[in-house]
């Protein structure tokens, strides 16, 4: 009887978290494939497409130098920034779109930046790709630091007592060790930045051919009515993560085999 009443609890979560992107998928698959998409959806497309492609790169890059740069701090300060890292991650995305507003806004360093370096991160597409990095950059830091600590550190130490540096110990040893992992982060990140909504709207908005990416476009096609339109890209959006998260899934599991063997 408990093992029915266990079964029961899976099939009701597993419709409850399913059926809403059935829904949404029989909805708007019949846009998602219809080509060529309008002009509007078009320039979200490859706006999205560009703009999660670089945050992921940049994400990918800084956290394998936070997950390696940790290794040589000391234990509490170490520790310390696990929790500092780990603060965004308990954070609304919209809340982390107002801290970013404030921070690169006129008020904040913003006007430096416009000013000596030509770039303004509000209302510009710019912002894109900074608040996806933002908001990526904890969690990419959290799977690559469970990664590294599965690696034999053994195997660092003695290529250091052989004679290696530190830049080549990094290089040659740790990043192929990872290689896998580290593929994994960007998918994963790829995945998230693309689906990113809240900190973008806060910070960049949503300007039609401007600064409209996939995500906002479903809000701006919501707010005027055109539900099936939204519908539509909801798809497209649900297909490419629902991709990209498939192939993070089979390559992991393909580090995880060769880890076994």
């Amino acid at each position: 009887m408990f093992r029915f009443l266990l079964y029961t609890i899976v099939g009701i979560v597993a419709i409850f978290v399913t059926m809403p992107f059935f829904a949404v998928v029989k909805k708007g698959i019949g846009f998602a494939f219809t080509f060529p998409y309008p002009e509007e959806i078009q320039f979200a497309l490859k706006l999205s497409l560009w703009t999660s492609f670089l945050s992921s790169s940049l994400c990918t890059l800084l956290t394998i130098g936070t997950v390696y740069g940790k290794e040589h701090l000391s234990k509490p300060l170490s520790k310390s920034l696990d929790y500092l890292f780990t603060l965004p991650m308990a954070t609304p995305h919209i809340v982390s779109g107002i801290g970013l507003l404030i921070i690169f806004g006129q008020k904040g360093i913003g006007a430096f930046l416009l000013e000596h370096f030509g770039i303004d991160f509000v209302y510009t597409v710019h912002g894109i790709w900074l608040a996806m990095l933002f908001v990526n950059l904890p969690y990419s830091i959290r799977t690559l630091d469970n990664s590294y600590s599965l690696v034999n550190k053994k195997l660092l130490f003695t290529a250091r007592t052989l004679g290696l540096t530190e830049k080549d110990v990094f290089f040659h040893v740790l990043i192929p060790l990872l290689k896998r992992p580290i593929v994994g982060v960007w998918m994963m990140n790829w995945a998230r930045s693309i689906g990113e909504f809240g900190a973008i709207m806060i910070l960049v908005g949503v300007t039609r051919l401007k600064t409209e990416t996939l995500a906002t476009s479903i809000f701006l096609h919501m707010s005027t009515g055109e539900f099936e339109v939204a519908a539509g890209v909801s798809s497209i959006l649900l297909l490419l993560s629902m991709g990209t998260m498939f192939i993070f899934e089979k390559w992991m599991k393909g580090d995880s085999h060769a880890s076994n063997s």
